[in-house]
C-alpha cells in the first residue's frame, strides 16, 4: 500500500570512508535523517550536483554542503574523539562538513536514497 501523504523525513545509512595511516582506509558508518523534498527539489539537487561534478572538486564540495544543510535534520551514531555521541546540531553540521569527506558522503547517501536505496544495488 502506498501512502499519499508520507512522513516529512526518513533515516538512511551513511559510510564515510576515510585514510588512516599507511594509506589504508576506514569505513564508519552512521545514520543521518533526512528530509523528505518534492519531486522537482529532488531534480533540482541532483541536477546541482551533477553539474558541480562536472565544474570540478571544489564546486561539487561546497553543492554537498549545501546540499547537507538544506536535507540533514538528525543524525545517529556520530560519535566524538573520546566516543561519546554528538548531538545534532546545525553547528555540528558545520564542523563535520569540514573534515573530508564527509560533504560528498552525505551527498552519495542522499542520491542513493533517493534513487530508490540500497535495493537497487548490485
Amino acid at each position: 500500500m502506498f501512502k499519499l501523504a508520507p512522513s516529512d523525513r526518513f533515516t538512511y545509512p551513511v559510510t564515510v570512508e576515510t585514510i588512516v595511516n599507511g594509506g589504508a582506509t576506514r569505513k564508519d558508518k552512521f545514520s543521518v535523517t533526512f528530509a523528505r523534498l518534492s519531486t522537482t527539489e529532488v531534480t533540482d539537487w541532483v541536477d546541482r550536483i551533477i553539474e558541480a561534478g562536472r565544474e570540478g572538486t571544489e564546486t561539487a564540495v561546497q553543492t554537498a554542503r549545501d546540499l547537507a544543510h538544506k536535507v540533514v535534520l538528525d543524525w545517529q551514531e556520530v560519535l566524538g574523539d573520546d566516543g561519546t555521541p554528538v548531538p545534532f546540531s546545525t553547528d555540528m553540521l558545520s564542523q563535520a562538513l569540514e573534515i573530508h569527506p564527509f560533504p560528498t558522503s552525505i551527498a552519495s547517501a542522499w542520491l542513493e536514497a533517493v534513487n530508490g536505496g540500497a535495493k537497487r544495488k548490485n
